[in-house]
């Protein structure tokens, strides 16, 4: 009874061992691979990058990488084919090729492990091979693909209605705002999210017709633009008669120009009105714009 007992505890033994010994030789080499893009341009250059780890530190790996040649040029690599220069320490490591896309299409790229040891010479099971494909194209084939939408879907001004109703397929409107109106924001919407509109923004209005320009520019580069024209109504006239003559009264200090470096920037109060004006102040002299019917302006010397 004890002879067999001992010869189940010496078989319980041989089992104990022979399974921790298949527990040590049941590690693997996992192997995966990350593109540095998914897909590239004829004559760019793009890298490849497989990763192999083990939960045991590497000892030996003997690899063969395989290529599409009629689509790609290998430029460079990191290694060469088998990897040993291992420490002991190192569980995983990398190894990277760069290539030169040559043609358009499909390309396959892939990397067989042939042969693959921990550090303390065991077999790592699991290995294999992985295959990975990146798609190539020409510039020309891109830009074909290009959007060539440059419509907008919406166009609408801060102040009034423009004339006639948007359409995407009609470029110009017109629009009439009070004189009071001195700015007026263009917003709209875009047909297409990959064509481009530069200026939807807020605008100045002089008094008078006031152009907008708003273009629209395609993903292929294909622009179209719509224009506004704004008309601020301008005031009714301050008219002064002097020799028979009548002149207006200049509004825009833009539009004067003092005389010389004696004079500096007033206003004086005309028809309830705030007008721009220069002052001499030795001799307190002031000056007012006057634009005759031709649109010459002069300045005159103004009293009350």
């Amino acid at each position: 009874m004890k002879k067999f007992k001992l010869l189940c505890l010496s078989i319980l033994a041989f089992v104990s061992f022979f399974s921790a010994l298949s527990f040590v030789n049941a590690a693997s080499l996992n192997l995966n691979e990350s593109f540095s893009t998914s897909s590239t341009v004829v004559g760019n250059t793009f890298t490849v990058t497989f990763r192999m780890s083990s939960s045991t530190p590497l000892g030996y790996i003997n690899y063969s990488m395989n290529y599409d040649s009629s689509k790609l040029t290998l430029v460079s690599s990191t290694q060469n084919n088998v990897l040993y220069s291992f420490t002991g320490a190192e569980k995983q490591t990398t190894v990277t090729f760069k290539f030169k896309a040559k043609s358009s299409g499909t390309a396959n790229i892939s990397l067989k492990i042939n042969e693959a040891l921990d550090f303390d010479g065991n077999n790592l099971s699991g290995s294999g091979s992985i295959s990975r494909s990146i798609k190539i194209k020409t510039q020309s084939e891109i830009e074909a693909s290009y959007s060539k939408i440059n419509n907008l879907s919406k166009l609408t001004v801060s102040d009034g209605e423009l004339s006639p109703a948007f359409n995407k397929n009609t470029l110009e409107y017109s629009l009439e705002v009070p004189n009071e109106v001195t700015k007026i924001t263009v917003s709209g919407t875009k047909e297409d999210s990959k064509s481009y509109v530069d200026v939807f923004k807020t605008y100045e209005l002089e008094e008078g017709t006031n152009k907008i320009n708003v273009k629209v520019t395609a993903q292929n580069g294909n622009s179209k633009t719509y224009t506004i024209n704004v008309t601020r109504k301008e005031l009714a006239p301050i008219i002064i008669d002097i020799d028979g003559k009548s002149l207006n009264v200049v509004r825009k200090k833009d539009l004067l120009e003092s005389p010389n470096s004696n004079y500096s920037d007033t206003t004086v109060t005309i028809s309830d009105e705030e007008i721009p004006a220069f002052i001499n102040e030795v001799t307190n002299t002031i000056l007012v714009g006057l634009r005759d019917s031709e649109g010459n302006i002069n300045l005159y010397i103004y009293n009350d």
